[in-house]
């Protein structure tokens, strides 16, 4: 019981003191960097880029397209250097035919997933880029 009670107060005892030790709060006035709307500061200076999400998306769309392109047409050359160093072996010629296919496939895919990005953006907004 004693113990009980002495644990107790030491707990008791450590909340004040700690509670004491924070400093307490001052009304220091802070300057505003960059915009204040409502009392509230916005700040400016943050380092983020100032463009908007749609102009983000666009932008990536049109990096990502740009690789996808890149990678097409180095699978064309490799499928087309496959077709002309396959000597009239029928299994390689097939071989170059089918990679050719699934090229040509890939980039359609690919631009058909900007089309229908477009497409929605045109119906959403109710304007084009």
């Amino acid at each position: 019981m004693k113990k009980n009670v002495l644990v107790l107060s030491f707990l008791i005892l450590s909340f004040f003191a700690g509670a004491l030790s924070f400093p307490m709060q001052t009304s220091a006035v802070i300057e505003c960097t960059g915009e204040t709307i409502n009392g509230i500061c916005i700040p400016g200076d943050t380092g983020l880029s100032a463009k908007t999400v749609p102009e983000v998306v666009t932008n990536v769309m049109s990096w990502l397209l740009g690789i996808l392109g890149t990678i097409a047409m180095l699978m064309f050359v490799i499928a087309g250097l496959q077709y002309l160093l396959a000597g009239g072996d029928e299994k390689n010629t097939e071989s170059a035919k089918g990679n050719i296919k699934y090229a040509i496939i890939g980039v359609a895919v690919a631009l058909l997933g900007y089309t229908i990005l477009f497409t929605i953006d045109m119906l959403v907004t109710g304007v084009g880029i």
